[in-house]
């Protein structure tokens, strides 16, 4: 009677969880959300304030990061993996980019505990400015773009207030 019991409790368990009888999720629709953070994923909403960060080379970025679901990850251990997603990031005022657009071509982590989602954190796109002034109190739109190797594309974006970092 014990074992039975145990197997009922572990079949709802499984159920609750969402886990088909191979123990693997449902797949997720795709979806992709821009965010930022240094080391873990910050979501960001339209209006946020964002660190307009000086580098150790002498140049300004943001940091961005990004979350993913639905799509084929790559392989995050092989930067040369050939069905790596691409990620492009940018940064908009009044329509006119602020320098180039960064991108990335690798593999993206899986997120603990969350099954079928990814992230890339604390990327950082480069600006085109001489000083942090220029986009202090500005609006910027941030941008970013995922393509996966089955022609999976998805869009985020969200309009942010530059912000001089502390550590300037």
């Amino acid at each position: 009677m014990r074992l039975h019991v145990h197997l009922i409790a572990s079949l709802a368990l499984a159920a609750c969880s969402g886990e088909g009888s191979g123990g693997t999720p449902p797949p997720l629709d795709p979806g992709l959300e821009l965010g930022t953070g240094e080391v873990e994923f910050e979501p960001l909403t339209d209006g946020d304030d964002v660190w307009i960060v000086f580098g150790p080379q002498g140049g300004y970025h943001f940091t961005v990061s990004m979350r993913a679901q639905g799509i084929d990850p790559g392989d995050n251990q092989n930067l040369d993996a050939p069905d790596n997603p691409t990620m492009t990031f940018r940064a908009l005022v009044d329509g006119e980019q602020l320098g180039d657009e960064t991108t990335y071509v690798q593999g993206i982590d899986p997120v603990v505990d969350e099954p079928g989602v990814y992230q890339m954190i604390g990327r950082r796109l480069f600006l085109d400015i001489l000083d942090d002034a220029e986009l202090t109190g500005v609006e910027v739109l941030l941008e970013v773009d995922l393509v996966d190797h089955q022609g999976i594309a998805l869009h985020d974006e969200r309009t942010i207030v530059g912000v001089p970092s502390p550590f300037n």
